[in-house]
């Protein structure tokens, strides 16, 4: 069993990263917790996926008050989830944005060090990081990840734009020794699709994974649409049964190669 943290981001346009969270989360095959560290907005899952069932008295804004007390653990974080199903938990993001702008590269830095601690406990951790920016303060968050995925569509200008921020992407992680930690995971559109190697070649990134377009089931776990019997066999639901043990596996093979490291901060 490789017990890990995945990050998912995103550079361009709006490709569905919580979308793709929500639904990988209550996909994965054991106890998971997903994190929303989007800043650019507040939790889009607790009035979505959720349907604004949960106040948002729980998540990222009273973890950042207890980062500045001393007091962020893997027990506070507990403390602050939400259930999303058995053995499926949520930290929802921030109540706000201004609070989300104001955390500070050491709050994700301290929150990173503690995710890896409740990972090590026995809970794999996904985290939505929303699109990643330029001078991004949770770049040491990313960091501490075992894998991340930049959630694209195969087409023309999210290609253009990942190929833009690959470098800067790959120099974050190699960095800190994680120079193979970054890979794709393709949403397909509406719209043209390129294959598989041809985005790979363009971007010099390997493709992790690939979800269906599919807005019908896509909908359960953005704005928590009733499921039909047809959910549990559509395509996207499918990629997603699939994609945990592709993850899984590109991390046991490195880990393999490479002998355990141990979690540690890293500084800003």
């Amino acid at each position: 069993m490789t017990v890990s943290v995945v990050y998912l981001t995103s550079v361009a346009g709006s490709p569905g990263v919580t979308t793709a969270s929500v639904g990988l989360a209550l996909s994965w095959p054991r106890p998971v917790m997903l994190v929303e560290a989007d800043i650019s907005k507040p939790s889009g899952i607790l009035p979505g996926y959720l349907r604004g069932q949960m106040d948002h008295s729980r998540g990222l804004t009273p973890l950042s008050v207890q980062h500045q007390r001393g007091q962020l653990t893997p027990r506070a974080v507990w403390e602050q989830s939400v259930q999303l199903g058995e053995d499926r938990f949520l930290v929802p993001g921030f109540s706000n944005i201004v609070a989300a702008a104001g955390a500070g590269a050491s709050f994700w830095n301290t929150l990173g060090s503690t995710l890896s601690a409740i990972a090590a406990q026995g809970a794999d951790v996904l985290i939505d990081g929303g699109r990643f920016g330029i001078r991004d303060d949770r770049t040491a968050l990313m960091q501490l990840a075992d894998m991340v995925a930049l959630v694209a569509h195969p087409v023309m200008p999210d290609i253009a734009t990942v190929r833009a921020r690959r470098r800067d992407l790959s120099e974050t992680l190699a960095h800190v020794g994680h120079d193979d930690w970054l890979g794709l995971l393709l949403v397909d559109a509406h719209d043209e699709a390129f294959r598989d190697g041809e985005v790979s070649k363009a971007v010099q990134l390997p493709v992790l994974g690939r979800l269906a377009n599919d807005p019908r089931t896509a909908a359960v776990f953005s704005v928590g649409a009733e499921p039909t019997p047809k959910t549990k066999k559509s395509a996207l639901t499918r990629d997603l049964t699939l994609l945990p043990n592709v993850l899984e596996q590109a991390i046991r093979e490195r880990r393999n190669k490479l002998g355990a490291i141990p979690f540690e901060e890293v500084n800003a």
